[in-house]
């Protein structure tokens, strides 16, 4: 009998320069055992090196977003959820991505049971992953905290008019002029295109001998560095940096801006449930649509596109915010109600305990302890007077080992999901992930959302949307005023 084998690539990542190809090497060797043991073809593997996870700038995981568009793998093979991504809106929009594209993630030391606390159970996991994540940065926040203090140089775009020198913002000179020149045009001009065609006829140019746009020159015009002012995150520190521009004239400079100005566009609203929700009774989607009451103040609503295109269905608007609140509301009601929280907490135990690192530790002391014996016996072979070129690559053989060994021991120690206790996770669920936000829980859980004017149906994304399993609650209500009314909720897996 021939088994079908699907196609599969790995993605294998470390954080830091201190760790090392051993990490790389670990995870590598685990996911191809996990693809061997479960009849996946691995064709390519994508390394990112010293990249963190907090971030979606690494670019072996980019290309392998990109590739998952030619459809010639099925399956992303990753050590622990958190080499994917640490961040739970990347993890989320990614995933999303490679699910229309056919590709599911699957963790070699993390399995996901294909059941209706399968994808709240994964969602956990990246959420313990990021708050961990975020406790670190905390802990290395406080080292930026003082290099800002300092005026030093963090990292990051140097703004226009600036250049490092020994770790420190240095004005260069010809730059700081044109800084200068921008300001004094803006006062005079009042006008961008003004400034921008002044530049160009007195071949006035940018860092990249280019023309200066319309975006570098508000950009310019916005940037508190020049008077003086260092912000990195949450961190700002006033006189940090050498000045150029006054502060008084910074301050008029904005209200000319300001007085003189109308914004290109406004912002938009995020619609959080985009693409998700289709209208019951004639299966378009329901798109973003606005208002302005007489206020002028905008108003946004989820509108049927066939009510507002064509007019041939009369399903009423939805306010966006008391909508997408509803919809949350009424996830982590049903997710609290049905009194999961317990059982989910000992599934992620269970899971963290299975694939503990403690385990791993004492066998990489057994050996550091074998390679520590040998060290020894090699020191008493030089005091007895043995040495000879055989004897020295031993011992330098040895040491590397020694030294590899120890920093992988260090590593798997620094793991925090070794002390996690089920109580813990119980107190970060109720008391973290279920209080996240509707962002993240909307983005996360939300597969469709299918709304009469009478019945609402909301359907859970999972891992499996083939999974006959499914809870059934239903909303009823008549009208969008009755949203808050609405007493009963049907949470379907996918068809």
């Amino acid at each position: 009998m021939q088994v079908f084998m699907q196609t599969a690539v790995i993605y294998a990542r470390y954080s830091s320069e201190k760790q090392t190809e051993q990490s790389i090497e670990g995870q590598l060797h685990v996911c191809n055992e996990y693809a061997k043991k479960n009849n996946f073809n691995v064709v390519k593997t994508y390394i990112d090196r010293a990249k963190t996870g907090r971030t979606d700038n690494r670019d072996a995981f980019q290309q392998m977003i990109k590739d998952s568009t030619n459809h010639t793998f099925s399956v992303i093979i990753v050590y622990a959820l958190d080499r994917f991504s640490r961040n739970r809106y990347d993890s989320a929009i990614y995933k999303a991505a490679l699910r229309r594209n056919g590709v599911r993630l699957i963790s070699a030391t993390q399995p996901i049971s294909e059941n209706p606390e399968g994808i709240l159970l994964e969602s956990l996991l990246e959420g313990l992953a990021e708050y961990y994540s975020a406790e670190l940065s905390q802990k290395l926040a406080r080292g930026r905290r003082e290099s800002i203090s300092k005026g030093q140089y963090t990292g990051g775009g140097i703004p226009y008019g600036y250049k490092i020198e020994n770790k420190k913002f240095v004005i260069e000179k010809n730059e700081a002029k044109n800084v200068k020149l921008i300001f004094k045009l803006i006062n005079e001009l009042h006008n961008y295109a003004g400034v921008i065609n002044y530049l160009k006829e007195n071949c006035i140019y940018n860092r990249k001998n280019c023309a200066f746009t319309r975006n570098q020159i508000i950009t310019i015009l916005n940037n508190k560095t020049y008077t003086g002012l260092l912000k990195r995150g949450e961190f700002v520190c006033e006189d940090a940096v050498p000045i150029i521009i006054d502060k008084k004239y910074f301050k008029e400079t904005q209200m000319v801006m300001k007085n003189n100005y109308i914004p290109h566009s406004k912002s938009k609203a995020e619609f959080l449930l985009s693409g998700k929700v289709i209208c019951g009774k004639c299966g378009a989607k329901l798109i973003g649509d606005s208002g302005t009451a007489k206020s002028g103040r905008t108003h946004y609503y989820y509108c049927c596109a066939n009510h507002k295109n064509s007019h041939t269905c009369n399903l009423k608007r939805y306010p966006k915010e008391k909508f997408e609140n509803f919809i949350y509301k009424c996830i982590v009601e049903k997710l609290k109600s049905e009194d999961h929280i317990s059982e989910i907490a000992r599934d992620i135990k269970k899971v963290l305990s299975e694939n503990s690192t403690i385990e791993q530790i004492k066998v990489l002391k057994k050996n550091l302890a074998s390679v520590e014996k040998k060290l020894e016996n090699i020191a008493s072979a030089v005091q007895d007077g043995i040495i000879n070129e055989k004897i020295k690559l031993e011992n330098e053989k040895a040491l590397e080992q020694k030294e590899n060994i120890t920093q992988q021991i260090e590593e798997l120690e620094d793991d925090p999901f070794n002390y996690i206790e089920v109580d813990q996770i119980i107190d970060y669920i109720k008391n973290k992930y279920l209080k996240i936000g509707k962002e993240a829980i909307l983005k996360a859980l939300v597969y469709k959302v299918y709304i009469y004017n009478d019945e609402i149906v909301i359907l859970l994304e999972l891992n499996d949307p083939k999974n006959p399993a499914k809870r059934q609650v239903i909303v009823g209500g008549s009208s969008c005023d009755d949203l808050v009314a609405h007493r009963r909720i049907e949470l379907l897996i996918p068809p």
